[in-house]
């Protein structure tokens, strides 16, 4: 009967310590599976970091860090879906949507002169100007070579009017240490859509910028839907 007992306590011992390693080892696997988790997520991070830092540098200048002729056309089809459609009585994210050109006058003789570095510093400072002259959600972009545009959703006549300045302003107050006597204006056109079927925007405000342009430049011109 003892030799019995024994024999069961014997047998409860082993199963028992086999139970505790097999907790043992099934705690260390889950501390396993949690550091190559939190590794993997780590990764995964890093992963996604790189994938827009790729994705920005299609869309993004590399010399002035606006947005370039992709970026553009990606924003302005953005803020055009934005728009009401036309007879549409439903509410729209935005009421309007205002586009400025604005055009480098004489900028070839800058880098003839001076210099492409000098060319470059010059676009790098209008950009700035441009952005700090807009609003945060206001987007400025490189149209290529010394041309730029502005998209500004929910503006209205006045305010486009206002902001245009705004910038001729801004960019004729720049200053280049170097080249003290360096002045430097901008021309400027614009308009402004209503509807998302309206699709003469850009063709509106390169107009109004050329005939900037053609009445003596360093000016605004901004002219509306009929």
């Amino acid at each position: 009967m003892t030799v019995a007992f024994r024999h069961k306590d014997y047998q409860y011992n082993l199963k028992l310590n086999q139970l505790r390693d097999e907790v043992n080892r099934l705690q260390n696997a889950e501390l396993t599976l949690t550091h190559q988790l939190r590794v993997a997520c780590a990764e995964i991070e890093i992963l996604k970091e790189e994938r827009d830092s790729l994705q920005e540098q299609t869309v993004i200048d590399s010399l002035t860090k606006v947005r370039n002729r992709k970026g553009f056309d990606l924003a302005l089809e953005h803020e055009v879906s934005q728009l009401p459609a036309s007879g549409d009585s439903r509410a729209a994210t935005a009421k309007s949507l205002g586009l400025m050109m604005v055009d480098v006058d004489l900028f070839k003789p800058v880098n003839d002169q001076h210099g492409h570095e000098m060319g470059d510093e010059v676009l790098v400072a209008i950009a700035h100007a441009l952005k700090s002259s807009v609003r945060t959600y206001d987007e400025v972009c490189r149209w290529g070579g010394d041309e730029f545009v502005v998209i500004l959703p929910g503006i209205n006549e006045l305010g486009l009017k206002k902001v245009a300045e705004q910038i001729r302003q801004a960019v004729a107050d720049l200053q280049f240490g170097q080249i003290p006597n360096l002045q430097i204006s901008v021309t400027i056109g614009g308009s402004i859509q209503l509807h998302q079927t309206d699709e003469y925007l850009l063709a509106r405000s390169d107009a109004a910028l050329y005939e900037a342009k053609n009445n003596g430049r360093d000016q605004v011109v901004l002219v509306w839907t009929t």
